[in-house]
């Protein structure tokens, strides 16, 4: 991603109230205008207004670097929310920023403008008097919650309400299992009497490992074996990828139409899941296991075929080649191999794609159903 900008501020942080920071928005452009550094006509460019929530200064400042990324590809306006209600002295400041585009032979200077709004302690409670009239009306408006799991507090209720989609990044629960089936909840509950749609970027980077199961099992031979799998085994090595193999686990379920029967859950060795279709018990494990060298592949999905076929598929994924590979056995047919090749899945990237999509995700949302009620058996 081309990241050539220049960077324009109004300077310190400030208290913050909406005519103050308009008025810091007109001179702000005034001066981009002026500015040599910008070198043509400043063209002031937003398809929506991007949001994000943070709980600490550190989190703001990785958001805000982060977003200079992100409206390369997306102009908006950009808020960045920064609440620490935990915070001794209370009080509600603001900045902001421009990033413009160092732009190519014919190409317009377009420019996409920051505001950082910094809250502690009890003024928390009054982010939405100045965040909500900062959105822009009659665009899209996304959420982006950096906290670690989406349990927003009420203060966040008028923010939530003016919102079309949240986006999540389930990598970062602290209890993946609890935290997705409590998001499904969230996700049924109505905002200004609306449903809210939610991406969850872990969700969007395995979208290539959903892609080559669905690839490796689309020839006849495997067709017949996806009504014999006995066992499929979920592992992961590297922090933070315990919600991308509940996800996939979970995916399965639904698209093979597995419904629940039990669970074994075990903080420490993952969660064992027995379900079954048409009569047919399927157990799935889902597990953290030690890194057996430093460049494993952080995600491994076998799935074993019972009865007479018999039959092992297996898909591992290389960091450094950027791909995931389908080693496929099935007894009576030579084995095969399949490949899909994927971008690095950093955070600017995936944020960027998402933000393509204003609606409902519905199989995301039926699978965070489906963890729902695996956690209601584990309980």
């Amino acid at each position: 991603m081309p990241s050539q900008f220049v960077s324009l501020t109004s300077g310190e942080l400030r208290i913050a109230n909406v005519a103050n920071l308009e008025g810091e928005l007109s001179r702000l452009w005034q001066s981009a205008a002026g500015d040599p550094e910008t070198k043509q006509a400043v063209t002031r460019a937003s398809v929506l207004t991007l949001l994000a929530y943070a709980e600490d200064e550190a989190d703001g400042a990785e958001a805000l670097r982060q977003i200079g990324e992100i409206t390369y590809e997306n102009p908006c306006r950009a808020i960045v929310m920064i609440a620490d209600r935990a915070a001794p002295v209370a009080g509600l400041r603001a900045s902001i920023s421009a990033h413009c585009r160092v732009p190519g032979p014919g190409e317009k200077q377009v420019c996409c403008e920051t505001i950082s709004i910094h809250a502690s302690g009890k003024t928390v409670e009054g982010l939405k008097s100045v965040v909500v009239p900062l959105v822009i009306p009659e665009l899209p408006v996304y959420l982006w919650w950096r906290a670690e799991c989406f349990s927003p507090p009420e203060y966040m209720a008028e923010i939530l309400r003016v919102s079309d989609r949240v986006l999540v990044n389930s990598s970062t629960f602290p209890d993946p299992m609890r935290g997705l089936g409590d998001l499904s909840r969230q996700i049924r509950r109505r905002w200004g009497g609306r449903q809210l749609a939610f991406s969850d970027l872990t969700w969007a980077r395995v979208t290539p490992w959903r892609e080559l199961l669905a690839h490796c099992f689309d020839f006849p031979e495997a067709r017949d074996c996806l009504r014999r799998i006995a066992r499929v085994r979920i592992q992961w090595a590297a922090d933070g990828e315990a919600s991308a193999g509940l996800l996939l686990a979970a995916w399965l379920a639904g698209r093979l139409g597995w419904q629940p029967q039990a669970v074994a859950a075990s903080e420490a060795a993952g969660w064992v899941f027995n379900l079954g279709a048409g009569g047919q018990p399927v157990r799935v494990v889902c597990e953290r296991v030690a890194a057996a060298e430093k460049d494993a592949s952080p995600l491994l999905v076998i799935i074993e075929i019972g009865g007479e076929v018999g039959g092992t598929f297996q898909f591992t994924e290389s960091l450094a080649a950027e791909k995931i590979t389908g080693y496929c056995a099935v007894a009576g047919r030579p084995p095969f191999e399949r490949t899909v090749f994927r971008a690095p899945a950093n955070l600017s990237r995936l944020i960027t794609d998402e933000l393509r999509f204003p609606s409902h995700d519905a199989i995301y949302e039926e699978v965070l159903d489906t963890l729902s009620r695996l956690m209601a058996l584990a309980n």
